[in-house]
């Protein structure tokens, strides 16, 4: 938008040339009178005044003007050189003694100049004529096409808005399309209009036409105005946008809506009495029934329920259903109704168990369906015109400022929340109190109402009893459960039948609903394998034995679902087990299909290939992981695509889940499940064959991917390979050899430095470096520090801005320093171990706690922002990102104090404490006093070793002069 407004500006200064080659060249030609005073010596007085008063008008025009065109400025200094002489020449018509009126300012000019004079200033001006006028028809033609060129430049940026608009489900398309258009109508017709214009010039100064090249001039920059301002007035609309779009972008993170994309829809029916004005059944505990606090109500109104009752999918169901959404609208009272939800999910990443992407996700959902309130949201913080990535985090006061503001502004609106799971809140030292605290936060407007669902734990049955609104969903559901048991016992052929010879199979549908006792997961386990037992034409007793067998409490149904599994795959499902109840997240279904292929070839090739895999064999091994997990967990574990879309799961595309949370919960408890893991795994490491099928996984690429899918792949595998240090990490907690583990991480460093070398990606040696030094794999952080201790040597920000890389769109973080992955600084943390030795490795190679990096922008034109290691460090820690025991900490930061680390910084701009008052209440008033007594002592021996070495210099030079004396 620079340009445009430069060339407008140009365009300004031109118009001030031509008005004074008009203005005297007219007052130069004889044809006509265009003063008309009084006679006598006061008209002619009042003649001059005029005359000179219009010069000095343009003149100050001219003085005020500034071209950057070294033409155009040569072409206004001989404007202000004729008004000048115009000038001199009036003053001296004012001293002279004539009264009679003169016919026009020429006659009159004559009686102080002599003809010529006149003739040369008539020349002058005829030579400036023609001189704008081709420097006007040059310019246009030049601003013309250039005008196009930045219009195709704002072409594409609009095109990347609205795929990122499509990304985010902003609609603002129609908008910026309209804009787009009538720039491009205008393109046209100044293009067309233009092309006239410059051969009528043409004419014009072949032909000696002062009046009609005048015209022609200002025709010519009229149609230019009207092209650059509509060029203006788009750019700043994508500017605008841009900058909106971009602070939208770092609210949102990628995993915001996984949990509810993998929520399951409600069955046909279910849940609908909820939002009926007479429900069936009546709302123990509450006063204020949901579908009144809908319409009416302020405030919380809290679901509670038994782990399995069906919490998640109700509220998954109340936000999608219009039902709802019709009666906050009577609430709102013909007020914007704003919605947003969220999902705390305890297996997902950290912000999906965080306050802070509770809060970023409430704030862009807010943002994304009012976008006018992107602007009082901003106001609210301390503007970062640049916006990081999701894996940075937003502080939590920050984040409640632009809450507050947008829930408080003039903009009347209405919002309701939806936030599911609070029992599955987790963040590092903060507990449920301190999430209680910020949910009194959010409900303190008349403009906001909240639904919460939970368990019934006792924090949350304490901030809530008192609110009118609750209710105990286990309590309500008996309508729902008949059903679906029903529809599904009527679907199968066989009960059809069964039922038809005997009337107590109806009663058998009762008893299933008695004992479910409002937990719909046990009915969804039930109901599975009693249907198994139908369709092999199980006896009604035989039907009640089995219901028999299947206990009430939920736990000890996982037990029974375990002991269900053939002993001949207990080996395989302990695998499987282990692998999912390690990892921090999901993992991907590839993993563990090629766990399974380990099994019958154990041998690994360790080479850096890659190769690809065809649809069949995707195909093959998705259909074939679907059943070993049935046949090896009992449907505990399942396959779902990650996107949460059902009925096109790929090995690729998959992901490995519990089947409910409560799965997890127990996995993590049974003190049995340890055991099988002992019995079963004891002559293998089962962490070290996840490594390795870790490796094979990223070893390989869907045949199908084009080149930009398999660029994206390389640049998203820095998440499997966090799990493979996870593993690794595990691994070397139980062995005491790092041989296999080296060579596997060399092999995988091998394989990620070929792929992206072909792919014209960055390589990740200092991310391979820095991640091994942070399990304490000290062997493979040794021998690489041999062969390449340049790794861990400061990049020098010169040269991180002068990095030509042809890769613009790699804006991961894997030229960070080795010291900022050593020391768990990364956005997912995988690890708790904390390896002083290989963090001294690093440090005595050469690494700076000092050291900045680029802190990654979403808009790569934005300028690039930096931060060190050491005050990222300090920032994770007082956030909480970082958690560590005290003495651990204290070590820490004293190694990292010795090797030069700054105790005088701020860890960022929008939080200026030092790092005392930092580190004080992580550490106490004493630790944190050693500390800095330290820190002094190494200035006061770095400042010592400067005085000696400036001592030896001064000794060498007397030296050095003694001995040119003799």
């Amino acid at each position: 938008m620079a340009e445009v407004t430069a060339a407008l500006a140009a365009l300004n200064v031109a118009c001030n040339v031509i008005a004074v080659v008009d203005f005297t060249w007219t007052l130069l030609t004889e044809a006509r009178e265009i003063y008309k005073a009084e006679t006598g010596a006061s008209g002619n007085v009042t003649f001059i005044g005029t005359i000179t008063k219009d010069i000095e008008y343009h003149d100050k025009r001219l003085e005020a003007s500034h071209a950057d065109n070294m033409e155009l400025q040569e072409l206004v200094k001989e404007s202000r050189r004729i008004t000048a002489r115009l000038l001199g020449a009036l003053e001296k018509m004012k001293t002279g003694r004539r009264h009679s009126k003169w016919k026009s300012f020429r006659a009159a000019l004559g009686e102080v100049w002599g003809k010529s004079d006149i003739k040369d200033l008539t020349e002058k001006v005829e030579i400036l004529q023609r001189q704008i006028a081709r420097h006007v028809q040059m310019s246009i033609s030049r601003e013309v096409h250039e005008t196009r060129n930045e219009i195709g430049a704002l072409a594409n940026m609009i095109s990347a808005l609205e795929i990122t608009n499509s990304q985010l489900d902003i609609s603002q398309k129609g908008d910026v399309k309209t804009l787009e258009s009538n720039v491009m109508r205008a393109v046209e017709a100044s293009t067309s209009a233009n092309r006239q214009n410059f051969e009528q010039l043409r004419q014009a100064i072949l032909l000696d036409k002062a009046d009609l090249l005048t015209e022609e001039v200002i025709s010519g920059i009229q149609n230019s105005r009207q092209l650059l301002s509509a060029t203006k007035q788009l750019a700043g609309f994508v500017e605008v946008t841009n900058a909106n779009q971009a602070f939208l972008q770092s609210l949102h993170f990628s995993s915001r809506t996984t949990r509810y994309r993998n929520i399951e829809v409600a069955y046909s029916e279910t849940f609908e009495w909820i939002l009926h004005d007479n429900p069936p059944l009546d709302y123990r505990g509450s006063t204020v029934r949901f579908k009144e606090w809908l319409e009416a109500s302020n405030g919380i109104y809290w679901i509670s329920g038994k782990p399995g009752s069906g919490k998640s999918t109700l509220m998954k169901f109340l936000y999608n259903n219009e039902k709802t959404k019709k009666c906050l609208r009577a609430w709102a009272q013909n007020k914007p109704l704003v919605t947003a939800n969220f999902y705390f999910w305890n297996a997902g990443s950290t912000l999906q168990k965080s306050q802070e992407g509770l809060l970023r996700s409430i704030v862009f959902e807010m943002l994304r369906q009012s976008q006018d309130l992107i602007t009082v949201a901003r106001s609210a913080v301390i503007a970062p015109s640049r916006f990081e990535q999701d894996d940075k985090a937003w502080e939590l006061d920050e984040l409640l400022s632009m809450y507050t503001a947008i829930v408080t502004c003039d903009m009347d609106r209405k919002f309701c929340l939806f936030i599911d799971g609070l029992d599955e809140f987790e963040e590092g030292r903060r507990t449920h109190r301190d999430l209680l605290n910020t949910l009194r936060h959010l409900k303190h407007s008349p403009n906001v109402k909240v639904c919460l669902s939970s368990r019934p734990w006792t924090e949350f049955d304490d901030e809530f009893r008192n609110d009118a609104g609750r209710l105990k969903l286990e309590e309500l559901t008996r309508g729902d459960i008949e059903r679906y048991v029903t529809t599904h016992f009527t679907k199968h052929p066989q009960f059809k039948v069964l039922a038809t010879q005997n009337i107590a199979y109806s009663d058998f549908i009762q008893l299933v609903v008695d004992r479910a006792q409002g937990v719909f997961l046990w009915v969804y386990l039930v109901m599975r394998e009693l249907l198994k037992g139908l369709t092999h034409h199980d006896s009604l007793n035989t039907l009640r034995r089995r219901l028999d067998g299947f206990p009430p409490d939920l736990e000890e149904f996982f037990k029974v679902l375990i002991k269900l599994v053939d002993p001949m795959y207990h080996k395989q499902m302990a695998r499987y087990f282990f692998l999912a109840v390690t990892a921090k997240h999901p993992l991907p279904a590839s993993f563990y299909s090629f766990m399974d292929d380990l099994e019958d070839n154990p041998v690994l090739t360790l080479e850096g290939n890659v190769r690809s895999m065809s649809d069949e064999e995707d195909d093959r091994r998705q259909d074939q992981l679907k059943r070993r997990l049935d046949g090896r967990t009992r449907g505990l574990l399942e396959l779902h695509d990650s996107d949460g879309l059902s009925g096109i799961v790929s090995i690729w595309t998959g992901e490995v889940d519990f089947l409910h949370r409560t799965v997890r919960d127990f996995l993590r408890d049974y003190q049995n499940i340890q055991n099988l893991f002992t019995q079963h795994l004891s002559d293998e490491s089962p962490s070290l064959t996840a490594c390795k099928a870790i490796l094979i996984s990223n070893q390989t690429i869907p045949s199908k991917y084009t080149r930009n899918e398999v660029r994206q792949t390389f640049r998203n595998t820095q998440f499997d390979w966090r799990h493979m240090f996870l593993f690794a990490a595990i691994y070397l907690d139980t062995s005491d050899s790092e041989t296999e583990l080296e060579k596997l991480l060399v092999a995988a460093e091998e394989t990620e430095n070929t792929a992206r070398s072909v792919l014209r990606l960055k390589p990740r040696s200092r991310y391979f470096l820095g991640m091994a030094a942070g399990i304490g794999c000290c062997s493979y952080l040794e021998s690489k520090l041999k062969f390449a201790p340049l790794l861990v040597t400061p990049i020098s920000e010169d040269v991180d801005d002068n990095d030509n890389d042809d890769d613009d769109d790699d804006d991961d973080d894997d030229d960070n320093p080795a010291l900022f992955f050593a020391l768990h600084l990364t956005k997912d943390n995988l690890s708790n171990v904390m390896s002083m030795r290989c963090i001294s490795l690093l440090l005595n190679a050469g690494a700076d706690p000092n050291e900045r990096y680029v802190v990654e922008l979403y808009r790569p034109a934005i300028e690039k922002t930096y931060n060190s290691v050491w005050c990222t460090f300090l920032d994770a820690v007082r956030g909480g990102h970082l958690v560590l025991e005290k003495r651990t900490l204290y070590e820490l930061s004293s190694l990292l104090i010795s090797h030069g680390a700054d105790l005088a910084v701020s860890p960022n701009d929008r939080d200026t404490r030092s790092t005392v008052d930092i580190l004080t209440p992580f550490l106490g008033r004493r630790m944190v006093l050693q500390l800095h007594e330290e820190f002094l002592q190494k200035q006061v021996a770095a400042r010592k070793m400067v005085q000696e070495a400036q001592v030896a210099v001064q000794k060498k030079r007397k030296s050095r002069k003694l001995c040119c004396f003799f």
